[in-house]
């Protein structure tokens, strides 16, 4: 991180933000689906849907 300051930093991409904000939410919302309609559907729709 020293190396990035000490150049100058670089440009913010907004679309990795995002992408990383939708990654995470995923996860989070994950545990909660599964609880509710069971590892086995669960897993299957997730796995269809990455």
């Amino acid at each position: 991180m020293g190396v990035h300051i000490a150049r100058g930093l670089p440009p913010f991409n907004l679309t990795a933000a995002l992408g990383g904000v939708l990654y995470a939410t995923g996860n989070i919302a994950s545990v909660p689906i599964v609880k509710g309609i069971g590892i086995g559907l669960g897993m299957l729709i997730w796995g269809s849907v990455q």
